[in-house]
C-alpha cells in the first residue's frame, strides 16, 4: 500500500491523476478508488476534497491548465511580452500530450464548478492578450486568435492522439514554421490590403 500522507488536500488529488495520466493510463480507466489507494487513503476521504469523480475531474482539468500557463511564467504585460506563447503552447502539448488531452479533448462529467470556470478561459485570454501585444492596431485579434488556436489546436490534437506520421525529430520546428506562417498570413493579410 502506498505510504500514508497526513497532509491532504484537493491538490494532492488531482495531482495524483496529473501522475496516473502522465504514467499512460488512460482517462477513462482512472477511478476514485485508484486515486485514493496511491494517495495512501481510503476513498472516501476523498469526498472530504471534492463531492464526487467528476468534480475531481474538473479540478484535475483546471490544475493541468494552471500549469500550462505557469511555463509561461508571470503572466504580466512585461513576462508576457518577453515569451512566445504559441511556442510554450506546443512544448506544453509535446510534453505532456495526455493533460492536453485532458484540457481540450476528453469528455467531462456534468458542469464544471463554478470555483474554475475562470480558470478554464484563461488560457483564450493569455493568447488574446499576447496576439494583442503583438498587433496593438489590429482591431479583430479575439476572431484572428480564435483562428490561430484552431489551426495549433488541430494540429496538436493530430499529434498527441497518434495521427501523425511517427516521432518524427523535426515536428516541433515543422509546427512552430507552420504555426508563424499561419500566423503571418491571419493577422497582416489585412493590413496588407489597406
Amino acid at each position: 500500500m502506498a505510504e500514508r500522507r497526513k497532509n491532504l488536500d484537493r491538490d494532492v488529488f488531482t495531482g495524483m491523476v496529473l501522475e496516473m495520466l502522465t504514467e499512460g493510463i488512460p482517462f477513462r480507466d482512472i477511478n476514485l478508488r485508484q486515486v485514493a489507494k496511491r494517495v495512501g487513503c481510503a476513498h472516501t476521504n476523498v469526498y472530504n476534497y471534492v463531492s464526487n469523480y467528476g468534480e475531481l475531474t474538473w479540478f484535475t482539468l483546471a490544475e493541468a491548465l494552471r500549469r500550462m500557463l505557469a511555463t509561461a511564467g508571470p503572466l504580466d504585460p512585461d513576462s508576457l511580452l518577453s515569451c512566445d506563447i504559441p511556442e510554450l503552447y506546443v512544448d506544453f502539448a509535446l510534453n505532456h500530450p495526455s493533460w492536453y488531452r485532458l484540457i481540450w479533448m476528453e469528455q467531462m462529467p456534468g458542469a464544471p464548478p463554478a470555483e474554475i470556470i475562470a480558470v478554464l478561459g484563461r488560457p483564450g485570454a493569455v493568447m488574446e492578450q499576447w496576439f494583442s501585444m503583438q498587433y496593438p492596431h489590429t482591431p479583430e485579434v479575439r476572431r484572428k486568435t480564435r483562428m490561430f488556436h484552431s489551426y495549433l489546436h488541430g494540429v496538436l490534437s493530430k499529434v498527441v492522439m497518434g495521427r501523425t506520421a511517427g516521432a518524427d525529430p523535426g515536428l516541433r520546428e515543422e509546427i512552430l514554421q507552420e504555426a508563424a506562417l499561419i500566423r503571418k498570413l491571419i493577422f497582416t493579410q489585412q493590413e496588407e490590403e489597406a
